[in-house]
Formats: structure tokens, C-alpha cells, sequence
């Protein structure tokens, strides 16, 4: 009776003896880009966009350390490049780091050039599309077993933990907001009440004017009444 593992084992191993890609999304290559340099001047320089290190294994150190778009002063290009082993049969689209909010899209870009590529058999690890994150996550993809795309269990790990960041970060802007909602909501009472009492001390305004005014009338000489005096002839004389 054949089992799971067995037959996981056969697939493993026709994928080994299957051809590895030669298409030219694997293939080293190098684009022209324009960067900006101290002063304010902007030069385009050549950098590598793909490496296949079976072809230029003096590529492989660089892409692993994080130098391959490292300037001698030390300043790093945030480039994605597609890193391919064809004898290991590993393919995978490396971002770094500050990029790492474009993974879907970067992915989906990838995802179009080998779909363009309709010369060459796509094998299963580069259907795969394997998508990583800096050179940490690179290695790890390198440690696997096979080249199949799947995880290794510390690539998983780190997977585990980006996912737990990004949990805990998720959750403290769920609390921040919450935070400010309830703030909101005090300014909001707080300007309810200022009205309300403002309104209030109008009213009131209003009213003592009005008793002033009504005061003032009843005070005025027009609603006084005239003294009469009666003086008698003798009084006269």
C-alpha cells in the first residue's frame, strides 16, 4: 500500500530530475536606474535586478549579506531582485525590507513576467513564486530541504514572529483609535455643554435687559405724575 509519505517522497524526487528553468526571468540581469547623490545631482547607475548564481557565483555572497545594492559609502538602494539556483532548484523574488508593504504587488509584477515567458517550462518551484524579505528570510528559504517552495522550520519561525508583529502592531492602532474615538466623543460632550451654557447665559443676558429696560421706563419723568399746587389769593398776596 502505498502512503502519503511515498508518494510525497516521488513527487520530491521527479521534481529534482525535472529541467530547471532557463527562462530569462532567472537569468542574471542588470537595469539602468536613476538615484539621487549628495548635492542634489541625479545619475543613473547599473544595478542588478536578477542574479543566478549557478551562472555568477561571485553574486551569491552579495545577495545573502545585503551588499548586492550597497555603495561603497554604505548607502542601499531599496531594490527587489529575483535570486534563482538552478542546481538547488530555488526562485525567489527578495524584497527588502522597506518594501516589504509591496509584497502583493511586487508579486503580482513577477508573477506577470514569468507568465510572458511562454519559451521556456516553468518547473514547480518557480510556479511557486516564492516571495521573501530581506536577506534573513533569503537564507532561511535556502536552508529547505527542497525546492519546492516550501518553509523551512526556521523560515516559518520568522514568518511566525513577522505575523505576531504585525498582530501586535495592528492591535495597538486598534487601541490608539479607540483611545482617540473616546476623546472625541469627551470634546464633543465638553462642546455640548459649552453651548448649552452659553445658550443659557444669553438667555439670561436677555432677561436682565429686559427687566432693566422695563425698570428704566417705569423710572422715566413721562410716567410721572405732575404735583398740583393750589395757592389761595391770600397766599398770593
Amino acid at each position: 500500500m502505498t502512503t502519503r509519505e511515498q508518494i510525497d517522497a516521488s513527487s520530491a524526487r521527479g521534481e529534482q530530475k525535472a529541467p530547471a528553468y532557463e527562462g530569462p526571468v532567472g537569468k542574471t540581469r542588470r537595469e539602468s536606474v536613476h538615484v539621487t547623490i549628495p548635492g542634489g545631482r541625479v545619475r543613473s547607475v547599473e544595478v542588478y535586478v536578477a542574479v543566478d548564481v549557478q551562472a555568477d557565483p561571485q553574486l551569491r555572497d552579495a545577495a545573502l549579506s545585503g551588499a548586492l545594492h550597497r555603495f561603497e559609502g554604505g548607502e542601499e538602494l531599496a531594490i527587489p531582485f529575483v535570486y534563482h539556483d538552478a542546481r538547488a532548484r530555488k526562485l525567489a523574488l527578495v524584497l527588502p525590507q522597506t518594501l516589504r508593504h509591496r509584497e502583493l504587488i511586487e508579486r503580482a509584477r513577477f508573477l506577470d513576467r514569468l507568465a510572458a515567458d511562454t519559451k521556456s517550462e516553468i518547473p514547480k518551484y518557480v510556479r511557486a513564486a516564492t516571495v521573501v524579505i530581506g536577506p534573513g528570510e533569503l537564507a532561511s528559504y535556502l536552508d529547505a530541504e527542497e525546492g519546492d517552495g516550501e518553509l523551512s522550520a526556521r523560515q516559518k519561525k520568522q514568518l511566525d514572529a513577522r505575523d505576531r508583529d504585525i498582530a501586535a502592531r495592528e492591535a495597538e492602532l486598534a487601541g490608539r483609535e479607540s483611545e482617540l474615538r473616546a476623546k472625541n466623543d469627551k470634546l464633543l460632550q465638553r462642546e455640548q455643554r459649552l453651548k448649552t451654557r452659553a445658550e443659557e447665559v444669553t438667555r439670561q443676558e436677555d432677561e436682565v435687559r429686559e427687566s432693566s429696560e422695563i425698570l428704566e421706563a417705569r423710572n422715566s419723568p413721562r410716567h410721572s405724575r405732575p404735583t398740583q399746587i393750589s395757592l389761595s389769593i391770600e397766599d398770593g398776596l
